[in-house]
C-alpha cells in the first residue's frame, strides 16, 4: 500500500478532512502502538508499510505494558487535543488507523501484534472484522504474550 492510499483510507474512515490531519492521527496512533508492542514486532510491521508510515512504528525505544484507556490518552495527547471530551474522537481515529494498518500488512504480522495486547484492547478493533483478519477464536489470542 502506498503512503497516499494509507492516508486517504484513514481520512475516509474518520471525520478528518485533510491529509495533514490524517497523518497526525496516523503518527499519534502508531507511535503509541510502538510503545506498547516489542520493538521487533513494531519493526516487522514497519517493513510492510510505506516508509512515511513505518517510521512512526520505529519511534519508540522499548515497550511498556499499558491498557487501552492509557493508549487512547496517549493518542489524544499526541494529536494535541486539549479537550478531554475529545477522548472519543481520539479512540475513533486510533481504530481507523489500526483498521487501515491491518489491511496493509500480512495476517501473520497482525497476529503478532494481537498477541501482545491485553483483552481490553478488543475495543481497538471495533470497525474491523476480526474473524476475517484472524479467524475464529481471535479473542483467545489477545494477551497471549501481552
Amino acid at each position: 500500500m502506498e503512503y497516499q492510499t494509507f492516508v486517504r483510507e484513514v481520512e475516509e474512515r474518520t471525520d478528518l478532512s485533510t491529509a495533514e490531519e490524517a497523518d497526525d492521527a496516523i503518527g499519534a496512533t502508531l507511535v503509541t502502538l510502538s510503545e506498547r508492542v516489542p520493538d521487533e514486532t513494531a519493526r516487522n510491521l514497519a517493513e510492510q508499510l510505506p516508509h512515511e508510515v513505518g517510521e512512526y512504528l520505529t519511534a519508540a525505544d522499548g515497550s511498556t505494558s499499558f491498557g487501552f484507556d492509557e493508549f487512547v490518552a496517549r493518542v489524544l495527547e499526541r494529536e494535541m487535543v486539549t479537550d478531554v471530551a475529545e477522548r472519543e474522537t481520539a479512540r475513533r481515529h486510533a481504530q481507523a488507523v489500526v483498521a487501515v494498518l491491518l489491511d496493509a500488512v500480512t495476517s501473520r504480522k497482525s497476529d503478532d501484534v494481537l498477541s501482545h495486547l491485553t483483552t481490553d484492547y478488543e475495543r481497538l478493533f471495533e470497525g474491523v472484522d476480526p474473524e476475517a483478519v484472524w479467524g475464529p477464536g481471535w479473542r483467545d489470542r489477545l494477551g497471549e504474550r501481552g
